[in-house]
């Protein structure tokens, strides 16, 4: 599955493996989490042989989005890197996300999600997640 991220000037591309990560579940569990106020979250994704951090932090009240890159599975400290920041609302990051997974979750058929991904979509996460960010929509009006 490809992941492509832009914010202004910055932007993020690569290919991510289904395994050994349930990634995309905790993707959506992360992004729930930051709707619910908790502080930081980081959900790791497989590139082979690089790994990437997606670190979600709150800093009410904004939210910021890192990712870091490790060139392989040891993931060292002294050699991270970070490729990508995007500070925002808390509700328009995880609203750019929604986008994106529900896009993904609509076309799950189409596209053999279950066979190329190896694992069923997260539907009950999707849920919990869509419910949480109308709530946070709905208090901002």
């Amino acid at each position: 599955m490809s992941i492509g991220l832009n914010a202004g000037k910055a932007s993020f591309v690569t290919a991510v493996a289904y395994s050994p990560y349930d990634s995309l579940r905790d993707l959506i569990k992360a992004l729930s989490a930051l709707l619910k106020g908790e502080s930081s979250m980081t959900v790791k994704w497989n590139c082979e042989p690089e790994e990437y951090d997606f670190e979600l932090r709150q800093n009410a009240p904004e939210a910021e989005l890192n990712i870091i890159r490790y060139s392989n599975h040891s993931r060292s400290e002294n050699r991270r890197e970070m490729v990508f920041s995007h500070t925002a609302p808390a509700a328009g990051i995880c609203e750019s996300f929604w986008t994106a997974l529900e896009e993904l979750r609509k076309d799950k058929d189409v596209d053999e999600f279950d066979k190329n991904w190896r694992r069923e979509f997260p539907e009950s996460e999707m849920r919990e997640f869509t419910e949480q960010l109308r709530a946070v929509k709905v208090r901002q009006q």
